[in-house]
């Protein structure tokens, strides 16, 4: 019997509801409909008697829900999608911008010599430091130079002048020594002419002057 009360204050409840639900609008939200069940449906006790037209509308209503929430989530998922895939292609050319700026730069201040890359900075003042020490060298064997010529300069004349000195004293020497012979010979004349001569003393020639 309870069974049967409630299957027709269903029935009551349909009848009753038939004529506000056919002028209720097509397009309802979930919520609406929520309310619209509850206001419309009969009451039993703690119970609710739902018509089943009511909970077919509020199942399509649910599944339009869902299938709308999933479509625009598909979407999002999409844009979601899309826009990491532009951001993966700014961040791949942000990448190579920088890579290409570092290159830039490196390549600025670096200078590849022989296949080895070095500093501007430090291969300038390599070059430097060799430069001034390649005129500093210059300069001491220009020096160098300048001093062996003047030694050799001094060396020449002091070797003309002992030359000179030399030829002088030689010559000054053979005049000493035939002056000598000759006062010797004159010595020898006087002493044989003073003893009874035995033999002529013939005078010595240029050849036999002792140097």
């Amino acid at each position: 019997m309870k069974y049967l009360f409630l299957v027709c204050i269903a029935l009551v409840g349909t009848t009753a509801s038939c004529q506000p639900d056919s002028a209720k609008p097509k397009e309802i939200n979930l919520q609406d409909r929520c309310n619209l069940m509850k206001t419309t449906s009969q009451t039993f006790q703690d119970y609710k008697v739902i018509k089943e037209v009511v909970l077919d509308g509020v199942w399509k209503i649910s599944q339009d829900s869902v299938n709308r929430l999933k479509g625009a989530l598909a979407t999002q998922r999409a844009s979601i999608a899309q826009l990491e895939k532009s951001l993966s292609d700014e961040r791949s050319l942000i990448e190579k911008v920088r890579a290409s700026q570092q290159g830039l730069e490196y390549h600025s201040t670096h200078i590849s010599v022989f296949g080895v890359s070095f500093g501007k900075t430090l291969f300038v003042s390599g070059v430097l430091i060799v430069f001034l020490g390649l005129l500093f060298l210059l300069g001491g064997l220009l020096g160098k130079l300048r001093l062996i010529s003047s030694e050799a300069n001094e060396t020449r004349e002091l070797l003309n002048f002992s030359t000179h000195e030399f030829e002088e004293y030689k010559k000054k020497s053979l005049e000493k020594q035939a002056k000598l012979s000759r006062e010797l010979q004159t010595e020898r004349n006087r002493i044989a002419s003073e003893r009874a001569p035995v033999f002529t003393i013939k005078p010595m020639s240029s050849t036999q002057t002792i140097l």
